[in-house]
């Protein structure tokens, strides 16, 4: 009798003693409720609210967070503590960075290896349609949006420190960055950018983050790559969102404009280069961003 035999018929084959990795689904979910439920818990805390938050609430701005919705139950920037709000950038940041990033860089923090089949659906999931080395790409995109917030914060201090100072000045543009590049929409100002609805400094700024941060590392890296070579060259997702997006934005705009110029309650009582401005700037918000400088309840108001 043989010994393969033996081993295959008469005793039990030797299991592999490495355990199974989880699957996609999984560790995306996992991953997700890993960072969603502290923080929801964190945030009924009084250290990180003035008044505190019922689970409900905080579990509600929570994943309005890390999911750059910009949606919340009360005022950001009067109702949360200093640990609060930088708590909730964190999870904006997480958020816009994408939770297939997040589920790579854990792995990569315990050293995990990415399986054929985890790295194709990285892959995809990063918008890339070719073989990449997804600890890279990651790296490059962590890279690419902390460059970019920290020109807006360069740019908004510059606008902000002068008026609020050093420490709070700082703080509203780190925070205003964060969450403009990642089209969260949160805001530390009660009437979110109300206050600046002719302020081309930051209006600008933050609707620039907001545009480029909702196009993408797909299309960036395209353009950064071939962008020399012609607009034939690029990919078709990348054609597609480079001719969209000047389109919605220009189209939002006029329509905007003509639609609320005469309504004294938003558009109508700002100077003409104001009007123009805010249109803009709701036309590139509108898509995904969230912000609002004018009175979004009293739009269409104007009588007849």
């Amino acid at each position: 009798m043989s010994r393969r035999f033996q081993r295959g018929a008469l005793y039990p084959l030797k299991r592999n003693s490495r355990l199974p990795m989880p699957s996609e689904p999984y560790l995306i979910v996992a991953s997700f409720l890993g960072v969603l439920i502290p923080s929801a818990l964190l945030l009924t805390f009084p250290v990180f609210s003035v008044t505190g938050l019922s689970f409900t609430d905080a579990f509600f701005t929570a994943t309005s967070a890390i999911s750059v919705t910009g949606l919340g139950v009360v005022d950001t920037g009067q109702h949360f503590t200093l640990s609060g709000k930088i708590l909730l950038m964190l999870l904006m940041q997480i958020g816009g960075l994408g939770q297939m990033t997040l589920s790579a860089v854990l792995l990569y923090m315990f050293g995990v290896r990415l399986s054929l089949k985890q790295q194709a659906l990285a892959q995809e999931a990063l918008g890339q349609d070719r073989k990449v080395n997804i600890k890279g790409l990651v790296k490059k995109i962590i890279i690419l949006a902390l460059v970019a917030e920290a020109v807006g914060v360069a740019i908004l201090a510059f606008r902000w420190v002068p008026e609020m100072g050093w420490n709070q000045g700082l703080f509203y543009a780190v925070f205003h960055s964060i969450s403009a590049f990642n089209n969260a929409g949160f805001s530390l100002f009660s009437d979110s950018m109300m206050s600046f609805a002719s302020d081309p400094i930051v209006l600008l700024v933050l609707s620039s983050l907001f545009i480029f941060g909702g196009l993408g590392f797909t299309v960036v890296s395209d353009v950064a790559q071939n962008g020399h070579k012609g607009f034939a060259r690029l990919g078709l997702h990348t054609k597609v969102m480079l001719t969209a997006t000047p389109i919605l934005l220009f189209s939002g705009t006029l329509m905007f404009f003509l639609l609320e110029r005469s309504n004294a309650e938003t558009l109508g009582a700002l100077t003409l280069d104001g009007q123009w401005l805010s249109a803009f700037f709701q036309s590139a918000s509108a898509r995904t961003a969230g912000f609002n400088s004018v009175d979004l309840e009293n739009l269409g108001s104007q009588r007849c």
